[in-house]
């Protein structure tokens, strides 16, 4: 029995023997599988120790486990593997694992390049496709070549690292082929916004396949296109082998990349600017902003290398927001200052911004911002600010972030690796800054006013380290012009804005409130404005000060705004005051003073239009006060587009022409003009007012009222006069004018003025009768005209006023008489009768 049982274990040995001498590679290997199976390397035995081993296998899906129109992956999870050494991070020596993904796993093409080395932990490959082949190769196997791979199957939208959540929703999330139909890993992404384009290495979040040099251009609508990791985690070549004692991790960096990198390019083709080549492993730290729209990223994997590296996942959107559009609107490229670094160019951001390109857009503000996008080391961006010859430049920051540097290229070393530096001027000149900020030690101020004193700023930004994704000194800026021409007169020192006005600088012109609204910028802490304007005329040239309103847009605060100069606003107010300018106080007192007015609207309405108030000195001298509530200020009247006031002022009557402005009307009396002229003298226009003061009788008049006054006003043909109404019915405002006006009243008694021009040499050179006594008529006995003026006869313009007691509000007529040519002899003749 045991002789037969010896016998039959012999026969089986016998039969053994030549399947175990077969090879290795036709037993369990080379053969199609389904995913979930698990794939090992076969045992070790004397029989495969020392030979070659070279194997297949094919992972497909499981048959009928899933509809057919949803797509599956095959997940592959290496729990163990140990195959062949990695020589100088390029080669694989004594054995190598192809990995085939997709249609090339049917007939081996596509060079997929080699894995091998080892692995502590475990790893994934998840393919592209639904299918994977691997194939195993070894000069000599023994137990140095190991490898356990688990596989399963997972539909794409449950695989949300990869094509994130609703990917039906966004089918081009992961781009599309360049070349439509190829197997190659190029992709177009168009159109990104936040979520909608990933950029993600091959296999991704698996590890990559080697030997791959992928393409990717990337677009969004607006500059400046940004590319960021959500979760930081960032592995490019971060390790050639497993072991972190003998193989250390590799920092992310780009200062060398010897075998797999990413590098980005600053536009959409090669020949672009490259920002930088990125390799190693951590926590991606900072985004990369390009200048404009376009991005082009190349991967490249060596043909050799460790099954450890998982690459990268990068998102897309434009910083910030639309900002591009905004901040080109107003702008004028320069050329940009060039960097040290002479391989690259830096990118344009250096600006000229003008009041006229500000002004044709319609915006009454304009906005530039700190530099957004990557920038090289010493990278210097100018903005240039220029208005107009009469303007100034405003410039203040809503938006101000002062931060320590997070994205540097190079890193800082000492203070102020970054600076921003605000001139007066419209260049870098050091005796002109006005402010400097550091990116170490400066505090941002928000909302505060940087001025120039003229038209010109000039703003720079310097780094010395550079960055990829913008500024540590981040701002968003906003500029303004502002009229800061002088109004006519003579500008006080050490004030806002007081004037004074004297006849021998100018004898009529513009009187308005001040141009630069950024006076009217006040904090409810701060004074109220005054502004004084003097009017100081001298007694034989300009013995009154004529004020004429037209317009005056003060906004009521207390309550309405009376009409008749009678009530104050109490807030915001134009003050009149019919004194000598030297009896006006420092303290702006005005509560003593005689014959003072307030005025927050024009005196009277007619209609929708408002008519002009004058105003009569009594004296040489004439002030003026505005007065601006500081706590409204702001609101109603900075950049404003209408000035509180505007209007104009005439030294008038020189007593040795026009006499004594208060006429004696006790005694009959006459008036002719012109009374005297002389060749040289420059008096022109001539304008002359007379009072005519009325006592009021206590006692009633019984019956019908007698006129208390008879005035006559009789004008010479050659002036060429017509009456009319009022003077917006004359031909020519600045022409010659005669006017009896009563103070109060709305309609003046008597109107003559100019008809519209017409050319006529007729009166040239007419003269004054010869051999009136010059030196005579400047005594001061003089300054009561008498008639010494014969007229040219010719039809003229007569006329009889009578001037009542109870048709007198101030108790007085004014005669205004504006004659703008002395050199022709036509005249005005003005008489009256005695009060009886």
């Amino acid at each position: 029995m045991e002789i037969l049982k010896l016998s039959l274990f012999i026969d089986i040995l016998l039969f053994l023997v030549p399947l175990l001498r077969a090879d290795i590679n036709r037993t369990g290997c080379n053969r199609t599988v389904e995913a979930g199976d698990v794939l090992a390397n076969p045992l070790l035995t004397g029989y495969n120790k020392g030979r070659p081993y070279n194997c297949w296998f094919l992972v497909k899906p499981r048959a009928n486990s899933a509809p057919k129109d949803v797509a599956l992956v095959i997940v592959l999870k290496f729990q163990r593997f140990q195959w062949g050494q990695l020589i100088n991070a390029t080669t694989c020596i004594g054995g190598n694992l192809k990995i085939y993904d997709g249609p090339t796993a049917l007939h081996d093409s596509g060079n997929p390049g080699f894995y091998c080395g080892e692995i502590e932990r475990s790893r994934l490959f998840i393919s592209e496709n639904n299918m994977v082949k691997l194939h195993f190769f070894a000069e000599s196997y023994d137990d140095r070549y190991q490898f356990a791979v688990y596989t399963r199957q997972e539909q794409q939208q449950q695989l949300v690292e990869r094509y994130g959540h609703h990917p039906p929703l966004y089918p081009h999330r992961r781009g599309q082929p360049m070349t439509p139909g190829s197997l190659s890993c190029d992709r177009e992404f168009t159109d990104c916004r936040l979520q909608t384009c990933f950029v993600q290495s091959p296999n991704f979040p698996g590890v990559y396949p080697r030997n791959r040099r992928c393409l990717y251009h990337v677009s969004t609508r607006q500059p400046f296109i940004k590319l960021f990791t959500e979760d930081g985690e960032f592995n490019v070549d971060g390790q050639r082998c497993d072991n972190y004692i003998m193989c250390p991790l590799r920092p992310i960096g780009e200062e060398i990349c010897p075998h797999d990198f990413i590098r980005v390019y600053d536009g959409n083709s090669e020949s672009a600017v490259v920002i930088g080549t990125f390799c190693g492993i951590g926590r991606f730290p900072f985004s990369i902003v390009g200048t404009g729209t376009d991005l082009l990223l190349e991967f490249v994997s060596s043909t050799a290398g460790p099954l450890l590296n998982t690459g990268f996942h990068f998102n897309v959107d434009s910083w910030p927001g639309n900002v591009g559009s905004v901040f080109n609107q107003h702008m004028v490229q320069q050329p940009t200052e060039k960097s040290t670094n002479d391989s690259k160019h830096n990118p344009v951001c250096s600006y000229v911004l003008t009041s006229a390109s500000l002004e044709g857009s319609g915006d009454s503000e304009g906005l530039f911002l700190s530099p957004m996008h990557w920038y090289l080391p010493n990278t210097v961006c100018t903005y240039l600010i220029t208005g107009k010859p009469e303007q100034i430049v405003r410039v203040y920051f809503p938006t101000f972030r002062i931060s320590k540097p997070d994205a540097p290229i190079k890193q800082p070393t000492g203070d102020c690796s970054e600076s921003l530096t605000i001139y007066d001027g419209n260049t870098a000149n050091p005796a002109r800054i006005i402010k400097t900020f550091c990116d170490t030690f400066s505090k941002p101020l928000e909302r505060k006013d940087f001025l120039s004193t003229g038209n010109s700023m000039f703003i720079r930004f310097h780094s010395r380290i550079g960055s990829y994704s913008g500024s540590s000194i981040n701002f968003w800026a906003h500029y303004d012009f502002f009229n800061n021409s002088q109004p006519e007169g003579l500008k006080t020192a050490d004030s806002d804005c007081d004037v004074v006005y004297e006849p021998a600088t100018r004898t009529s012109g513009q009187w308005i409130s001040p141009f630069n609204t950024l006076l009217f910028k006040r904090s409810a802490d701060s004074s109220d404005l005054k502004c004084r304007y003097t009017f100081q005329g001298n007694r034989r040239s300009s013995s009154r000060v004529m004020l004429t309103l037209q317009s005056v847009n003060l906004k009521s605060v207390a309550y309405p705004c009376a009409d008749r100069l009678i009530f104050r606003d109490l807030k915001n107010d134009l003050t009149i005051l019919d004194v000598s300018a030297n009896r006006l106080k420092a303290t702006g007192n005005y509560t003593s003073t005689r014959g003072k007015g307030y005025l927050c609207q024009l005196q009277f309405q007619m209609g929708n239009m408002s008519t002009p108030s004058r105003i009569l000195s009594s004296t040489p001298s004439l002030l003026a006060a505005l007065h601006i509530d500081a706590l409204r200020s702001t609101s109603l009247y900075f950049k404003s587009s209408s000035p509180v006031f505007s209007g104009r002022y005439d030294f008038i009557h020189p007593l040795y022409i026009c006499g004594s402005p208060r006429p004696n009307v006790t005694v009959d009396g006459v008036i002719n003009l012109p009374q005297y002229f002389e060749d040289g003298d420059v008096v022109s226009p001539l304008i002359c007012a007379w009072d005519f003061v009325i006592q009021r009788e206590n006692k009633k008049v019984a019956g019908n009222e007698t006129a208390a006054m008879m005035l006559n006003v009789e004008v010479s043909g050659l002036l060429n006069l017509t009456r009319v109404q009022k003077m917006s019915q004359c031909g020519d405002p600045n022409g010659n004018f005669v006017e009896v006006t009563v103070p109060g009243n709305e309609m003046p008694l008597l109107l003559l003025c100019s008809k519209p021009e017409r050319h006529n040499d007729f009166y040239k050179g007419i003269r004054l009768r010869e051999g009136f006594d010059d030196l005579d008529i400047m005594k001061e006995t003089h300054y009561q005209p008498d008639v010494n003026y014969d007229y040219i006869k010719s039809s003229g313009f007569s006329t009889s006023l009578p001037l009542f007691h109870s048709k007198l509000p101030h108790h007085k007529a004014v005669i205004i008489v504006k004659l703008n040519n002395l050199k022709t002899s036509y005249g005005v003749r003005i008489s009256w009768s005695a009060v009886h």
